[in-house]
C-alpha cells in the first residue's frame, strides 16, 4: 500500500514538471462540444522564404477528421428543421470518415445508425463504426460506390429513415461555411495575413 501511494505521489510529481503555462482547459459536458475549435500552427520549415504557411489541424477533432464537423452540422441542422426526430434512424452511405463521424454523434445523441458500404471498403472502419453503436450494411463490390448510395437511398425510402446524404448534399452546396465550420473563424481569431485558395477574399481573414 505503502508503495502504492508513493508511485502515485512521483507519477503526480512527474506530470506537473510537464505543465506548460497555457491555461486551464474547461470540462465539457459531452463528446460534440469538443468538435471544432482545432489549432493553427505556423509551418515553420517547409514555407518558401518570405512566406507565412498555416496548417488547420483538423485531427484533433474527436475521431480525427474534418468529417466530424460536418456529420455534426447535419444532425444539428435536420433537429433545428424538425427533418430529425427523436427515435428515428439515421442512414448514411460512406467509404469510412463520414460514416464514423455520424456514428459517433448519433452515439452520442441517441440515434439508432446505419451505414452503407461497399464490401471491399477498409474493414477496419467499418470495426469502428460498429464499436460505436452503428450497422453496417454491406454491398456488392462490383457496384461500388454506386451500390452503397442506392441502398442507403432505399433503405431510407422504405423504412422513413433520416438520409444524411441528401441533407448534407443540400447544405455543402447552400451553406458550406456553416457545414464545415461550427464557428466562422474557428481558430483564427486574428488576421494572419494569408489568402485562402479555395475562398480568395480582399481582406487578410479567412474561415478555415
Amino acid at each position: 500500500m505503502k508503495l502504492a501511494f508513493r508511485t502515485a505521489a512521483s507519477a503526480t510529481k512527474l506530470f506537473r514538471g510537464f505543465q506548460t503555462s497555457a491555461p486551464s482547459q474547461r470540462i465539457y459536458d459531452n463528446i460534440l462540444q469538443t468538435i471544432g475549435s482545432t489549432p493553427v500552427v505556423k509551418i515553420n520549415k517547409l514555407a518558401p522564404s518570405g512566406i507565412n504557411l498555416y496548417a488547420k489541424c483538423e485531427f484533433f477533432n474527436p475521431l480525427s477528421s474534418v468529417k466530424d464537423r460536418l456529420a455534426y452540422a447535419i444532425i444539428e441542422d435536420a433537429e433545428r428543421s424538425g427533418a430529425l426526430k427523436p427515435g428515428m434512424t439515421v442512414v448514411e452511405a460512406t467509404s469510412g470518415n463520414t460514416g464514423i463521424a455520424v456514428a459517433m454523434v448519433c452515439a452520442q445523441k441517441g440515434y439508432p445508425c446505419v451505414i452503407t458500404m461497399a464490401e471491399t471498403f477498409s474493414v477496419e472502419r467499418r470495426k469502428i463504426m460498429r464499436a460505436l453503436g452503428a450497422k453496417v450494411v454491406l454491398t456488392p463490390a462490383a457496384l461500388k460506390g454506386t451500390g452503397m448510395v442506392k441502398k442507403a437511398e432505399e433503405l431510407a425510402e422504405m423504412n422513413g429513415w433520416f438520409l444524411c446524404r441528401r441533407e448534407g448534399a443540400v447544405q455543402a452546396t447552400e451553406m458550406p461555411s456553416k457545414t464545415y465550420d461550427r464557428q466562422p473563424e474557428d481558430g483564427l481569431r486574428v488576421s494572419l495575413g494569408m489568402v485562402s485558395a479555395s475562398q480568395p477574399r480582399d481582406g487578410l481573414r479567412v474561415s478555415l
